[in-house]
């Protein structure tokens, strides 16, 4: 895996994701241990209370519509790359590389999609990086 977040993106994140007030998602981790955290919507200390250099990625969940226009809006202001889900946003702190994706379809019996391997044109991106 390969790192695609450091502290300070992630502290932007936190920022950003508490100053939307009464729009703020609530959001859950996964490490890369694999524990997932329930979902939580205090950002101010919680979010941070057990570092960054862990986490996978943090989901968001929106709530609204409303939300679901503000919270990408907000993603792109801090050139944050993330992704959308069915439950939100999707911000990776660590990204499985090309090589490892090939692999990992291959071993599955799945055809690898090298754009998307290489992030191009990934659904739901919404920031226009990989």
């Amino acid at each position: 895996m390969t790192a695609a977040m450091n502290n300070a993106n992630w502290e932007d994140l936190r920022q950003a994701m508490d100053g939307l007030a009464a729009h703020r998602p609530k959001w859950r981790a996964k490490d890369i241990s694999g524990y997932l955290s329930a979902w939580d919507g205090e950002w101010f200390d919680h979010f941070r209370n057990e570092g960054y250099a862990s986490i996978e990625w943090v989901e968001l969940h929106v709530a609204s519509s409303e939300q679901r226009a503000i919270v990408p809006a907000a993603l792109r202001e801090i050139h944050l790359p993330g992704e959308e889900t069915e439950h939100g946003f999707r911000i990776y702190g660590y990204r499985v590389s090309m090589v490892e994706g090939v692999l990992d379809d291959l071993m599955h019996g799945r055809v690898p999609n090298i754009p998307a391997e290489l992030g191009w044109g990934r659904s739901g991106n919404t920031t226009g990086r990989a």
